[in-house]
């Protein structure tokens, strides 16, 4: 690796908490890198089996690694935590159940620098350990690889042919660009970077996207997104939202920038109504959490104006939603039929 001062730095943030079986994996991907990092930060949030051994001895061994301890406050508070600590020219994150292939940061840095890009978007592949992936988003990028735009221009492609994804680890991005406009993630929640980085993508003036699965995502028994709580789900979304409304309230917003609020906004509220649905005993805890955030949402002046008869009782909202489900369900088996 360069040494000299003008050799592109990449700061890698892990948050790690009890992954013991996978940690090794993941950091291994990153050290033998064919354009190794300049630091890899290891965020223990308080782990109680052997994880934070397993990064002291990285660190004991290797002087990229940085071991930060700290007591459990959760994934955001966790990479809040290493972006506040990185140092490098570029910061991207890891999930340390996942790892990546040989060639990510060679690819993610010369794209960046040669582009002179704030953001680079990337593939990611997922994989099954244990557990049954079937039916979910397959991560992919094929609607605008390799050209540069506007993160506003970018982001509305990419909701256009349904390649938005709200994964914090499938985005590589200058330090100093989200230091300039302080974004962080949510934190005691899960959904934490539906509002990171979605604003993180919008804001960004120089975007690029690239269609190679360098990100491998692993599903399996145990992490947060397969621990189905429907009460927990719901809030997240709302806290989300409530993240996204106020962000949209203390910064003017153009029309597009006021359609893709709108796009992620209405997501969130979705995501509400479809843990509402799944829930047995919390559906009463779920409307008293989530309802103000939804009537601020509705007539926040990003929806269209139907959408405020929405927000009359939480009730409206979820029984539209699911007339859209059940339209949307018609014209797919219409298409289906069609193209057979």
């Amino acid at each position: 690796m360069k040494t000299d001062n003008t050799a592109p730095r990449v700061s890698v943030v892990i948050p790690v908490y009890n992954v013991a079986e996978y940690l090794r994996a993941c950091v291994d991907s990153v050290l033998h890198q064919s354009c190794p990092p300049a630091e890899i930060i290891l965020v223990d949030d308080g782990s109680d089996d052997e994880s934070g051994a397993i990064c002291d001895a990285y660190a004991a061994a290797d002087r990229r690694v940085i071991v930060i301890h700290q007591a459990n406050h959760g994934l955001g508070h966790a990479r809040n935590t290493g972006m506040h600590a990185a140092s490098g020219t570029y910061l991207i994150f890891l999930d340390s159940d996942d790892y990546w292939r040989p060639d990510t940061l060679q690819t993610l840095l010369h794209e960046a620098e040669q582009h002179r890009l704030q953001a680079v978007v990337f593939s990611a592949e997922a994989f099954c350990d244990g557990v049954q992936h079937a039916g979910g988003p397959d991560y992919r990028h094929t609607a605008q690889n390799h050209i540069v735009k506007s993160g506003a221009d970018s982001l509305a492609c990419a909701f256009a042919h349904g390649e938005y994804y709200a994964q914090a680890c499938m985005r590589m991005y200058r330090l100093d660009y989200l230091r300039q406009h302080g974004f962080r993630f949510d934190e005691g929640i899960i959904h934490e970077d539906e509002s990171f980085s979605f604003l993180a993508y919008l804001k960004a003036e120089r975007v690029m996207c690239l269609g190679e699965q360098f990100y491998m995502r692993r599903y399996r028994q145990g992490s947060i997104m397969m621990q189905p709580d429907p009460f927990r789900s719901a809030h997240g979304y709302r806290v989300a939202a409530g993240s996204l409304l106020r962000y949209l309230k203390a910064h003017p917003a153009d029309k597009q920038e006021k359609k893709l609020f709108f796009l992620q906004i209405r997501f969130c509220m979705q995501g509400i109504y479809r843990q509402y649905r799944a829930a047995r005993q919390d559906k009463q805890k779920i409307i008293a959490d989530t309802k103000d955030t939804i009537r601020r949402a509705y007539c926040s002046g990003v929806f269209p104006v139907h959408y405020r008869l929405l927000a009359l009782h939480f009730r409206f909202g979820y029984l539209y939603w699911r007339l859209r489900c059940v339209s949307a369900k018609i014209r797919s088996k219409r298409k289906r039929k069609k193209n057979a």
